[in-house]
């Protein structure tokens, strides 16, 4: 025998069914006109060239979808045309921390003179000084072997 559904299931389920159309339908509303057209843009020319409001990089930015933020390069192009616009980073630099006062014509001098052996160097030698040494008491070990077993 078929279910049969009361009238408060049917509401619950045209409720629940209107809910979700709205919850699609105001993730989508939600997003300014001007990240779809961001988004065509970089669709049509592979990148993106026109200016936007810092707002529309910001939030084209968070609404990438997972599959496009994995295989394409949309994040970097929105982020590249972000920091042009002026989004990205301060336009004026302060210099931090110690400065010093190099005339631009003078190079500092540099000491080129090196008196040691670099480290690597010596490391790779004992590594082969070493192996050399396993080889050639192998080599004297065989030999006494055989000569012993001739002895015999």
């Amino acid at each position: 025998m078929p279910y049969k559904l009361t009238t408060p299931s049917r509401i619950a389920i045209v409720v629940v069914g209107l809910l979700g159309g709205l919850v699609v339908a105001s993730s989508a509303a939600a997003r300014p006109p001007c990240v779809d057209a961001m988004y065509q843009e970089w669709l049509d020319t592979d990148r993106i060239e026109r200016e936007y409001p810092l707002t529309c990089y910001e939030v084209a930015l968070d609404s990438i979808p997972q599959d496009i933020d994995d295989y394409t390069n949309l994040r970097d192009v929105i982020a590249r045309a972000f920091q042009a616009a002026g989004g990205g980073r301060a336009t004026t630099r302060t210099p931090q921390g110690p400065v010093t006062n190099v005339p631009p014509n003078e190079t500092p001098a540099v000491d080129s003179t090196s008196t040691s052996v670099p480290i690597p160097l010596i490391v790779l030698g004992g590594m082969s000084a070493a192996l050399l040494a396993a080889g050639g008491l192998g080599y004297a070990s065989r030999r006494r072997r055989e000569r012993d077993a001739l002895d015999v």
